[in-house]
């Protein structure tokens, strides 16, 4: 959730109070020069390298002032009072009504002429009927689909925000999962059917400088245990934005109505109130007639679609439940929300406030396995109290910088841990390396370092590892084969091609073809003690969306994917998908092993091991007939045609029914690197 830098001026003044407080403790260290701003949406800053201990100065300049130079600018303390309006509107996902009920739906919520709207269900089918009727009336479109894209891609719900382009700057935004994992596309878990999300923008105004928080959000309805807990994780993040000064209006379906546990969870809060209760005028009317299957009149129905906003900072003049019906029609199953409230005017918040800072008495401790370094440091806090949201780490040998990661606090769960853990895995130099950690606020900015130095010695040894005994599949020629012993007839699905590449023949894929064997499904017995698989392949340009690079992952099984640029071998153990993940980069070849050992699933890059992670449970194959094969190049569906098409170049996939161990996935590494 990265922000858009301020100005330069304050930044640098900024980091000059950093330079003092880094004075007081060698162990923690300020940065030396301006980091760029990072990407809009991303949870991750702008790389650079670790920060180094400034130079001691000379004393203060002895240069008199000119008597001539104009009297500084006052720097303002509070932001204005401002009028805003909103509205949360659930669409509808059903995209076969959707064209014919938005031409009745747009010209109803602007009417209202809001300065933003939330919107839930936003499937696909929606993305250019947003474009046609709000984004060419001048508003602009910000948020994630549930499943990370930006686009409502394979069925997942999107919560948008949409907000008037020429009255607005948009300083920072950023989408969560309502789970356990926050900052990853995930589900709660079994008793849910979908993942969910909540999306929130930081809002400017462009001449006055007045400022709000919209958060758009919707929550599970089939569990209300879990609701409770999303409806929690909102309520906590909205405290976080009151503590930085910043007045929020979070809407969305909420899928509880009034009196339920959820409902008053929220209210629980002394930050929060609900806007229909505090508002000078409002309407008390049920917010769901699914089409007229329900009398929204009846006081016995209660809403589910809200507004909740910050109690002390929002005066709401209008509440509105949007019942009207242009031409006798429902412009969804839901009914809009409308809120006009009067933001007042707020105190301004230091940014040296919300800084994340480590205390003087914090350390960093270290550990060394065969592959990497794992740190251990504690949370680092603002002078408000609020958590840093996130960490860069930094490891470095002789000066360079050899490996960089991003370690999200925990902030957006309900009960983040005192301290942080983190794995640095792939080395394979020995030496003295020196880890830097970095605090970072929820709009990028980051905090002095802390540092420690660490003794690591690279002990891993090539250890020969046997032919694949699954399977072995190579180009020949113009075709694909499968050059194991098994000899497995490899079927080519849609358009995909062979072609020379620096590192041999590949399968060249580009988001259409692939390539199908049935075989793999005589090893399930065999894979169920531990398997190895291992794919050579280049990424694309542009590694944004979901790309299946080689899998056989329908509703089990295993496989290798890559989610906006974040690569995973998993594997199904029990009803969840468990897996290492791994960075990876544009335009770049990669040797990956996957391994199950029946205990752990681990994950090694050219040779390296990246991570490990514990399992408990049997691993389970797909049961569907349908879908028993290795899918090359998109992952396997119940049609035999596969699905989440891959981009790219793949020059082997190879498969043994045993676990490699780390020299033997060393081994494999050097076997196409020598």
């Amino acid at each position: 959730m990265a922000a858009k830098l301020k100005c330069a001026c304050i930044f640098l003044a900024l980091l000059m109070l950093l330079g003092v407080f880094a004075s007081c403790n060698p162990a923690i260290v300020s940065p030396d020069t301006e980091s760029d701003t990072p990407g809009e949406g991303s949870s991750q800053g702008t790389e650079s390298l670790p920060p180094e201990t400034q130079p001691e100065t000379s004393g203060p300049s002895t240069d008199e002032p000119s008597a001539n130079l104009p009297d500084p600018p006052e720097v303002p303390t509070t932001r204005p009072s401002q009028e805003v309006k909103v509205i949360s509107m659930n669409l509808d996902a059903n995209e076969a009504t959707a064209g014919s009920r938005v031409r009745l739906m747009a010209p109803l919520l602007l009417s209202f002429d809001p300065d933003s709207i939330g919107v839930q269900e936003a499937r696909g089918g929606w993305i250019n009927l947003l474009k046609r009727h709000f984004l060419a009336k001048g508003y602009a479109r910000v948020g994630l689909d549930a499943g990370g894209g930006q686009d409502a891609a394979n069925g997942y719900f999107a919560t948008y925000i949409l907000y008037k382009e020429d009255k607005f700057d948009l300083v920072d935004w950023g989408t969560f999962w309502l789970t356990n994992t926050p900052e990853v596309p995930s589900k709660y878990g079994p008793t849910v059917d979908t993942n969910r999300t909540c999306t929130w923008a930081l809002l400017e105004d462009k001449e006055t400088g007045f400022r709000y928080v919209h958060m758009n959000a919707h929550l599970d309805w089939m569990d209300m245990e879990v609701n409770k807990i999303q409806v929690e994780m909102i309520q906590k993040q909205i405290e976080r934005f009151a503590a930085m000064g910043y007045p929020v209006f979070a809407g969305g379906d909420y899928n509880c109505d009034e009196g339920t546990a959820s409902y008053l969870k929220m209210l629980e809060s002394e930050v929060v109130a609900d806007s229909k209760k505090v508002a000078e005028k409002a309407n008390d009317i049920a917010t769901y007639p699914s089409y007229g299957d329900y009398d929204v009149y009846d006081p016995k129905e209660r809403p589910i679609d809200y507004f909740f906003v910050t109690k002390d900072t929002v005066t709401v003049k209008e509440y509105r439940v949007v019942d009207e019906k242009p031409d006798g029609e429902y412009v969804s199953d839901h009914f809009p929300v409308f809120v006009h409230a009067l933001v007042q005017e707020t105190e301004i918040v230091k940014e040296s406030d919300t800084l994340p800072l480590f205390s003087e008495k914090d350390t960093v401790t270290a550990e060394t396995t065969s592959s990497g370094i794992t740190i251990e440091f504690p949370q680092a806090f603002s002078k408000a109290r609020v958590m840093a949201s996130e960490y860069r780490i930094d490891l470095t040998l002789n000066g360079e910088t050899v490996m960089s990661s991003h370690k999200t606090s925990g902030v957006l769960t309900l009960d983040p841990s005192g301290t942080i853990r983190h794995a640095m895995n792939g080395l394979t130099e020995s030496g003295t390396y020196t880890v830097y950690i970095t605090p970072l606020n929820i709009f990028g900015f980051e905090g002095p370092a802390i540092l420690t130095d660490v003794e690591f010695t690279y002990s891993v040894e090539s250890d020969e590892m046997p032919a694949p005994d699954i399977l072995d599949i190579r180009v020949d020629g113009d075709t694909v084969k499968d050059f194991s012993a098994n000899a497995y007839e490899v079927l080519k699905k849609g358009t995909v091609s062979t072609v020379d590449t620096e590192h041999g023949k590949a399968m060249k894929f580009s988001g259409g073809g692939n390539y199908a064997v049935s075989g793999v499904k005589n090893h399930y017995t065999d894979m169920e003690s531990g398997f190895t698989m291992e794919v050579y392949f280049t990424t694309p340009g542009d590694l944004s969306g979901f790309h299946s690079l080689a899998s056989n992952m329908h509703a089990g099984g295993y496989g290798m994917d890559w989610d906006n640029g974040v690569f995973t071998f998993s594997v199904r153990i029990g009803a969840s998908y468990i897996g290492v993940d791994y960075d990876i980069q544009p335009n770049t070849t990669y040797h990956a092993v996957g391994v199950y050992t029946g205990s752990s699933v681990k994950l090694y890059i050219n040779g390296a091991l990246m991570g490990e992670t514990p399992v408990s449970g049997d691993l389970v194959h797909p049961t569907d007939n349908g879908a028993k094969y290795l899918c090359i190049g998109a992952d396997s569906d119940a049609t035999g045609n596969g699905e989440y098409a891959c981009e790219g170049t793949v020059c082997f996939v190879r498969m043994y029914s045993k676990a490699a161990t780390d020299g033997q996935a060393l081994y494999l590494f050097r076997g196409i690197s020598e």
